[in-house]
């Protein structure tokens, strides 16, 4: 009958060599694959995390890019509509200070 260990051994190994434990050289080389492969797995993820880290900055600076760009057009349009000049002819019929006849001037005089 077998023992509840004899699963464990490999049934290619003969004779007494089955029943020898693995050298130490072995057993090395095991433990320092295993060890390799832990501390790559760390600088992996380490490289990973840091690139994804400065894609979400990068992100954010593009955002705030966007945001500061969208001001400025803002104060634009709203400095040229307090100047009140003579070419600034509202022509957005859709706003309260648009006045068509100023605009007809305007169209008059530029041709």
């Amino acid at each position: 009958m077998c023992s509840s260990r004899d699963w464990l051994k490999p049934k290619f190994w003969i004779g007494a060599a089955a029943d020898m434990p693995p050298s130490a050289t072995v057993n090395v080389v095991r433990y320092s694959a295993l060890a390799g492969g832990i501390l790559y797995g760390i600088l992996h993820r380490r490289t990973i995390n840091h690139k994804q880290a400065q894609e979400r900055e990068h992100a954010e600076l593009r955002k705030r890019e966007g945001w500061v760009e969208q001001a400025r057009k803002e104060y634009a349009r709203q400095k040229l509509e307090r100047e009140g000049g003579a070419d600034s002819v509202i022509s957005d019929p859709n706003n309260p200070a648009f006045d068509l006849e100023k605009l007809l001037l305007k169209y008059e005089a530029t041709k």
